[in-house]
């Protein structure tokens, strides 16, 4: 009679039988502390053998060039190394091995969820079922993914570089209830519903397939996707919880067994609670379940308090930095990209826009893959009409695309000036200097370099051509040479200095003439101006005279006669012309004056001598 009711497939309560439900838990509670514990121990064991061997080679006779790391790679075992690279191979994304092993494994997820959803859909007698193992079709199938998945946390802890990190993350302890339950079955013979439903947390691993494969490459599509399938996962785990510990009863209440309900019921009685809404037909009665309900009720607000404004913020950051740059009406523009941020901007800012310049109808875009700090946004918003900001890459088509980098007038690429690895930083922005050529060859480049034999290499890339505007700004060559012309003409610098950075005047009848007579040099900039027709057949010391004294601007140099269809940038000019030099139609001077409206007047034909 023993033997049929052994054999026989019924909850273990109507077999006379007790509940062993606290081996099955006690199984998952107990694995990793052990495997930590034997982590620890076996850590502890190397380093005692590798001291006590360091200590006993040290005192040897032994040759004198032996170093410390010769004893030590006696006990750097090759085969652990291997083992790790392997396990690696097997187990991360970058290979293929690695896709169809995390492919595998949440497909046997979902297969063990199926199981699992196919005995709770229906109304059941006991949680805990009695019955051979060898005529439990479902648990053996069941069994079999939990040996796969044991061997793949063994691939993944084989991997981890930190081991003890890796025993307590998310994944580690979904196969901790999971997998340690199927072979205590195994051995009583028994099939605990337990927490198999925690598989549901596979759900969140899709993003990371999706994008390992391809399929899903925007960051803001992943994060979205991983929010929303968060939230199913708790519901539906929410469920299973509650259809555990309803129909199991409170253990402390022997004459309680809960009450027979069916997964999905809870479900629903799950998402009454996430959302605040309640449900009036299906209510917990057991203790167990009522702390469950209220432990919910916590996860639900944490999860707002994160979920919506990273949701706004991801919403927010396409809205605004994510579109394209559209232009309005014939709106020039130049894209800056490189070493981003406010104070970088501002200053690049604040020399372009400088009431001297009078630059209107032209717009800067930063190109970035950051996002802006809390005063670029402010900045940004107070001048949105001059300052755009895109996120994305330099190397990125699309983005390059998005920016409409091959209608720029140019594109300014700026160095890090305080960064402590000048040749990397070069090193980037020559690449941008590639990326940029190779998607517009005749795009105007200006770039920022911090060494002066960066520059050579700027030479050899394809499309470089100083004709058509691109320039290489060294900053430690100019400080340099600077220096050094000022140590021949002292005062040199300075005065090159104030030319170079636009300033106002702010003159004062407070100040003493020889201040307000500096202010006014220093508030003056250098700018090149094509000459009128009117001024042909003058010689150069003549209009030099009339440009001072009528016009009170200082002309420096003049350009040769340009040929036709040749750029600006071509230009050559002659400082300081010969005696006898006539100016010719279609020549540009140079000047030096307070605005460039000052050196706009030379344009007016109606100019006479």
């Amino acid at each position: 009679m023993v033997t049929k009711l052994a054999n026989y497939d019924a909850p273990c309560v109507v077999l006379g039988k007790d509940r062993l439900w606290w081996i099955f838990l006690l199984s998952s509670l107990c694995t990793p502390f052990i495997l930590a514990a034997l982590t620890m121990i076996i850590r502890l064991m190397i380093r005692i053998h590798h001291n006590r061997k360091f200590f006993v080679d040290r005192n040897a006779k032994i040759d004198k060039t032996t170093t410390f790391t010769y004893f030590y790679e006696e006990f750097e075992v090759e085969w652990v190394t291997a083992i790790r690279d392997a396990a690696d191979t097997l187990v991360s994304t970058r290979f293929r091995a690695g896709q169809i092993m995390a492919i595998t494994s949440f497909v046997l997820s979902m297969c063990s969820l199926i199981i699992y959803y196919n005995t709770v859909s229906f109304f059941i007698k006991d949680v805990e079922q009695c019955q051979l193992f060898t005529n439990n079709v479902h648990q053996q199938a069941d069994f079999a993914f939990n040996v796969f998945f044991l061997l793949y946390y063994l691939l993944r802890f084989a991997a981890a570089e930190e081991k003890i990190t890796f025993l307590f993350n998310i994944w580690s302890i979904v196969d901790y209830f999971t997998v340690p339950p199927a072979f205590v079955g195994l051995a009583l013979d028994r099939d605990w519903i337990g927490l198999k439903f925690l598989r549901v947390l596979y759900l969140r691993r899709i993003p990371n397939i999706l994008w390992a494969l391809g399929v899903m490459n925007s960051p803001a599509k992943i994060k979205l996707t991983q929010l929303g399938l968060t939230w199913i996962a708790i519901l539906l785990a929410a469920g299973g919880m509650f259809h555990l510990v309803e129909n199991s009863g409170d253990p402390f209440y022997p004459d309680y067994d809960g009450q027979r309900v069916t997964y999905w019921d809870f479900c629903y009685f799950a998402f009454g609670t996430m959302a605040t809404l309640g449900s009036a037909d299906i209510n917990v009665k057991t203790i167990l379940g009522k702390l469950t309900n209220v432990f919910l009720v916590f996860i639900v607000l944490m999860l707002i308090a994160f979920a919506v404004p990273e949701v706004l913020d991801l919403l927010g950051e396409r809205e605004k930095h994510n579109g394209y740059h559209r232009k309005v009406h014939n709106e020039k523009h130049v894209v800056i990209c490189g070493y981003i941020t406010f104070d970088s901007v501002a200053e690049v800012f604040a020399e372009f826009f400088h009431p001297d310049r009078d630059i209107r109808d032209i717009k800067l875009i930063c190109l970035d893959e950051g996002r802006p700090s809390m005063d670029f946004e402010a900045f940004l918003k107070k001048y949105k009409f001059q300052v755009g900001y895109l996120r994305g890459h330099i190397m990125n088509p699309t983005d390059l695309h998005r920016a409409k980098v091959h209608e720029a007038d140019a594109c300014l690429i700026l160095a890090n000036k305080t960064t402590n690895n000048a040749e990397t930083e070069d090193t980037n922005n020559i690449m941008r200097v590639v990326a940029l050529k190779n998607y517009h060859p005749k795009l105007r480049i200006i770039v920022q370099l911090l060494q002066y034999r960066s520059k050579s290499y700027l030479t050899s890339i394809p499309n470089w051509d100083p004709s058509v505007g691109d320039d290489v700004i060294c900053l430690p060559e100019i400080k340099l040479g600077l220096l050094a012309q000022n140590c021949v003409a002292p005062g040199f610098a300075t005065m090159m200095a104030n030319i170079f950075a636009a300033r106002a005047s702010n003159l004062s009848d407070a100040l003493p003439d020889w201040l307000n007579q500096y202010l006014s040099g220093a508030g003056m900039e250098m700018y090149p101006q094509t000459l009128s027709d009117t001024f042909s057949g003058l010689k150069f010391h003549e209009l030099v005279e009339i440009c001072y004294e009528k016009l009170n601007l200082l002309l420096l140099a003049v350009s040769n006669v340009p040929d036709e269809n040749s750029s600006f940038f071509s230009l050559q000019f002659i400082l300081n012309p010969p005696v006898g030099f006539r100016i010719q139609k279609g020549m540009t001077g140079c000047f030096i004056a307070e605005s460039v409206n000052d050196a706009q007047r030379l344009v007016n034909p109606f100019v006479t001598i």
